[in-house]
């Protein structure tokens, strides 16, 4: 998996990012996941979980 970091927009002095993970081909055919598939992530300790919704 790659993840990429682009700058979403600023405000003032503050700044937010915008995080892409790019998941394989073979990883969402193993986890029956397509492109319109609900996800939801959260932190837990320093692992990202991302959970069929």
């Amino acid at each position: 998996m790659k993840i990429t970091k682009r700058i979403n927009r600023k405000v003032g002095d503050e700044v937010y990012w915008k995080y892409s993970i790019n998941i394989p081909n073979g990883t969402m055919d193993e986890l029956d996941w397509t492109e319109k598939t609900p996800v939801k992530m959260n932190v837990k300790g320093k692992k990202l979980v991302i959970e069929k919704e």
